[in-house]
């Protein structure tokens, strides 16, 4: 069940689903140059820090982390049923070699801005707000209302030797006339251009044109969303864990294809 970015802060929910809890350390912002206390729960999501302080220069020096917040992007059209799912695409020059050309869902790096580690809602809402979209009206329309950006789950891999944290969320548009200016916003980077999937497409693509290895999380999302076919429901029934969807993926995938 998804929940609001809001209500996950609450309840802490930000284990990696079927791999337990998974715990961060405790930030605290720069006493000297701030008022204000950023703390991370543990096991919990970090609360968003809206305050508008000014920094020092040292206060305000930003550098990536190896942390990230993405989202799934999409809208379901209600005459037709069929869902769409805005992605990004690596350019052929992207950074990573092995990376290059594959499709990833949209957001970015979280920074460390005076040392402290931005929260991940708070960073999602500036990837999309104000870097990933060249149309700032699409970028706005995405992040204007917070409740409705639903924490999804919590990914892991190992960078550079150690474990970086990527969360995920999703945002459903309700308003068709608005996905359409979504979606046909170009992407603000160099590094990658949108393409725009229906929920079938997204599906049949070969797991390995997927960046990062979020083959899974993706597949397994669709099918939660996708509509009951032929008296099956194409959602997997565990909550508690985005395994492999194999199996529903194929049982489902004779009866609608």
């Amino acid at each position: 069940m998804e929940q609001s970015a809001e209500e996950s802060a609450e309840c802490g929910n930000t284990t990696t689903k079927g791999e337990g809890t998974e715990e961060l350390v405790e930030f605290e912002g720069n006493s000297e140059s701030r008022t204000d206390t950023h703390k991370i729960k543990k096991g919990g999501l970090e609360e968003l820090v809206d305050d508008t302080d000014n920094f020092s220069s040292e206060a305000s020096k930003v550098e990536r982390s190896p942390h990230g917040s993405v989202a799934f992007i999409y809208y379901r059209d209600p005459k037709t049923g069929i869902t769409e799912y805005l992605f990004e695409q690596n350019k052929e020059d992207y950074a990573l070699l092995e990376e290059r050309g594959k499709i990833r869902l949209i957001g970015g790096a979280r920074d460390y801005i005076g040392g402290r580690l931005e929260g991940s809602l708070e960073a999602l809402v500036r990837e999309l707000g104000q870097e990933e979209f060249k149309n700032p009206v699409a970028g706005n329309k995405l992040t204007k209302d917070k409740s409705k950006i639903h924490f999804i789950t919590r990914v892991s891999n190992e960078v550079n030797r150690q474990i970086a944290y990527t969360d995920i969320y999703a945002i459903e548009v309700k308003s068709k006339s608005d996905w359409n200016i979504i979606k046909t916003s170009d992407s603000s980077r160099d590094t990658g251009i949108f393409r725009v999937f229906t929920d079938k497409t997204a599906l049949k693509l070969d797991d390995r044109y997927y960046a990062f290895g979020s083959a899974d999380v993706i597949k397994n999302f669709i099918i939660e969303k996708m509509p009951v076919q032929n008296g099956i429901f194409s959602k997997i029934s565990n909550n508690s864990s985005y395994g492999r969807y194999d199996s529903i993926y194929k049982m489902v995938a004779w009866k609608i294809w």
